[in-house]
């Protein structure tokens, strides 16, 4: 295996296999034939019997900068394609490389990427806003007290934004079967409604991720 690679555990995820369950409760005679859900087909004595109890390794990659280990999930890497040759710079090093590059005079400089807290704030996003940094610092204090601790030792989370990124009116019209029942009783064959999407983003390592929405 590369070294820039290695397997580790991770957090713990349990999980159900189809069709070892549906054998353990099935009288399959042992030469008849098994399909399986890829539609590959096995005999039931060539299975292995085995507890679930296992925990799936996680896959890491290196930063050639840092050299610090990084989940190749949580990296967006693709282990599979870049196995060897492949350079990889983790989040922070990546902001600092991008932070240190000079730019030639002939070329326009670089254009700072727009993030969620850049977005325009409405009346809405402004409240819910306010309202989840307020409840947040009152569960600072209380776990500061609880503790017997300073407020300033308290883990809090940054980097938090709430937007509105959708508001639009349209008519909901009403579905055939439901208004083939009710249009006698003077109900209407469409609805204006107004629908908004709400978003919290935080920044990570200088990047916007999407905690809810």
């Amino acid at each position: 295996m590369n070294s820039r690679f290695k397997s580790g555990r991770g957090m713990p995820v349990h999980f159900v296999d189809l069709n070892v369950d549906f054998l353990s409760l099935t009288p399959y005679i042992d030469d008849d034939p098994i399909v399986l859900d890829d539609g590959c087909e096995i005999s039931k004595k060539d299975l292995q019997k085995l507890k679930n109890d296992a925990l799936p390794e996680e896959a890491w990659v290196q930063c050639d900068d840092c050299h610090n280990w990084v989940h190749q999930i949580c990296a967006l890497f693709n282990g599979r394609k870049n196995k060897t040759t492949a350079a990889y710079s983790c989040p922070k090093c990546f902001i600092k490389k991008r932070a240190r590059k000079s730019i030639p005079s002939n070329e326009s400089p670089l254009v700072p990427v727009k993030a969620s807290k850049d977005l325009r704030h409405c009346n809405m996003s402004e409240a819910i806003e306010k309202g989840l940094l307020s409840t947040l610092e009152k569960a600072y204090k209380d776990t500061a007290k609880r503790r017997g601790c300073a407020l300033d030792d308290i883990d809090k989370a940054q980097g938090l934004s709430v937007r509105v990124v959708s508001d639009m009116e349209k008519n909901h019209v009403v579905r055939d079967e439901m208004y083939s029942r009710y249009k006698d009783k003077g109900y209407p064959s469409e609805f204006p409604v107004r629908t908004k999407c709400v978003l919290l983003f935080q920044t990570i390592h200088g990047v916007d991720v999407l905690i809810f929405g």
